[in-house]
Parts: C-alpha cells; sequence; structure tokens
C-alpha cells in the first residue's frame, strides 16, 4: 500500500489497465508491533491508512473508477505484555484467520471491542501465563472502509481470503450490502458502520 505499488498502480493505468487492485491491507505485519492491518487511523502517528493510500494513487493519476480496494479476512496475533488494548509485542506475532478460530470467537469469555481509532477488533486472550492480542477484521469494522471505497468512488473491493469469514455470521450479508450501495457514507477516520 506504498509509494512502490502506486508507481506500479501509475504505470499500469497509463498502460490501459481496466482495474486496479489496491491491498489495503499488510500496513502492519507480524514483525511488527500490534495494530490493525488495514487501519482507518494510527495511533502510532504512522501516516500510511487507507486514505494515505488512496491520496497516495490520486495524486499519482490512477483514476478511482478503476481501483479496487484489497480489504483483510484476517488478523494478527502478538504476544502482548498485558490484555489492553494498545500493549507492546513481547515477540513476533502470527496470521490468525478467524475461520480457523471459531471456538475462541465464540468463548463467553473471550468479548472483542472494537479500536474506535484504528478500525480493527480486539481480542485479548490468556496465553501460557502471558497474553495473545488479536488484531482483526469483523462486519463491523470492514463496513467504514466498504464505505470508504463508496465516498471515494472506487470500483469495487475485494477480501484476502474468501473462506477466512466462513461459519462466522454478517460478513455476506455486510457484502450485499456493499454490492447494493446500502453502506452508511464513511466518515474517514471513523470506526463506526
Amino acid at each position: 500500500p506504498g509509494a512502490q505499488g502506486a508507481a506500479i498502480a501509475a504505470a499500469v493505468n497509463l498502460a490501459g489497465a481496466d482495474r486496479i487492485f489496491l491491498m489495503g491491507y499488510d500496513y502492519r505485519t507480524a514483525a511488527g508491533q500490534p495494530g490493525a492491518s488495514s487501519p482507518l487511523d494510527r495511533t502510532d502517528g504512522d501516516p500510511r491508512t487507507l486514505s494515505w493510500s488512496l491520496d497516495l494513487y490520486a495524486a499519482l493519476g490512477v483514476p478511482s473508477t478503476r481501483l479496487l480496494l484489497g480489504l483483510p479476512l484476517y488478523g494478527v496475533a502478538w504476544p502482548v505484555v498485558s490484555p489492553d488494548l494498545g500493549a507492546p509485542a513481547t515477540g513476533k506475532g502470527s496470521v490468525w484467520i478467524p475461520r480457523q478460530n471459531l471456538a475462541t470467537l465464540r468463548s463467553r469469555t473471550a468479548t472483542p471491542l472494537i479500536d474506535p481509532i484504528e478500525g480493527v477488533a480486539f481480542l485479548a486472550v490468556p496465553d501460557g501465563s502471558g497474553w495473545q492480542g488479536i488484531y482483526y477484521d469483523t462486519p463491523a469494522t470492514l463496513a467504514p472502509k466498504l464505505a470508504l471505497a463508496d465516498d471515494r468512488g472506487l470500483a469495487g473491493a475485494g477480501l484476502w481470503a474468501l473462506g477466512y469469514d466462513r461459519g462466522l455470521p454478517g460478513y455476506g450479508a455486510l457484502l450485499g450490502d456493499f454490492r447494493a450501495g446500502r453502506l452508511t457514507p464513511s466518515a474517514e477516520g471513523s470506526a463506526a458502520p
């Protein structure tokens, strides 16, 4: 989602590509500190967000009507110092796929909360004598990101990877609402659906 991707997008636009896929994820990876893979805003001061990428592509002349915004159906789980949102990592994280963690998501002891700044669900679960901080996208956190795609006049959106949401409610209905144009306009940087 950075300068190199934007430069490639500008080149393929000039070459006549019909659609250009902006990978709006991996702004944070398992090797870094915890937070949203696909942030609306940042708590760490880094300027790289979905809007930042869209602005960068626009500045290089990539028409929004050719852009598809890629969003994640996965998260990242880090070992963290405490169960608090924003707790620093104590080691490298790992990819966290909701479909593979249905028991955790359905557990009555695990209650996710929404980080209103970054626009991501957060879940803290015990991990041995420590904690695991999990940051992942849900229908509630994807809705304002898809609304951003509508607000910016993008050609559409894509999800990585289909099936990662299997067995979980809300994702299919959200995509139906997006396709039908029924998402409420986003307030850029707001995680509220």
